[in-house]
């Protein structure tokens, strides 16, 4: 996804742009791989049997990884979640 919103802006804007939004999110974010990550979201989404969201569990994902325990949040799906803590 990121690939191709990158391709789109140096499309419109040229390679320069493209290249340093890509850098940008190089140095400021967390990229994770694609197939793992939204393979782990969906066991997520299933151990929960679609209760929580995909995009929730995607949360709950990154969370985990990052060690973060506490999520701001008016989705009361996530009180089912053990080791995080939701504040809303």
């Amino acid at each position: 996804m990121i690939i191709e919103s990158i391709n789109l802006i140096s499309k419109c804007k040229g390679g320069k742009v493209g290249k340093t939004i890509f850098q940008y999110i190089q140095d400021n974010y967390k990229v994770y791989k694609t197939h793992d990550f939204l393979k782990r979201a969906m066991n997520e989404f299933i151990k929960y049997d679609g209760t929580l969201s995909l995009a929730g569990c995607t949360a709950i994902i990154t969370m985990q990884d990052l060690n973060i325990p506490e999520i701001f949040s008016f989705d009361e799906d996530f009180d089912k979640v053990n080791g995080i803590v939701r504040v809303s």
